[in-house]
């Protein structure tokens, strides 16, 4: 389905399947700051990214306050 890894304190890798066989794997990060949940590189639009999100983001209760776009892709 897909994995979550603490990288290090408040730093999560989220890794999903794409259905794309050019990115087999969609990358995703997720930081807790001071200010907030930040997530970067939102991952592909699909209920195994939907799922994992929720899974991360059930701990904090809320939603990231920003989402950073590194770069162009359809995974993201």
């Amino acid at each position: 389905m897909g994995s979550v890894e603490e990288v290090s304190p408040g730093i999560f890798l989220l890794q999903v399947p794409s259905p794309l066989e050019e990115m087999p794997i969609s990358s995703s990060y997720l930081i807790q700051g001071e200010g907030g949940l930040v997530l970067i590189d939102p991952g592909y639009p699909s209920r195994a990214t939907e799922g994992l999100l929720k899974e991360v983001l059930a701990p904090y209760g809320t939603t990231p306050i920003t989402v950073l776009l590194t770069h162009g892709h359809v995974d993201h």
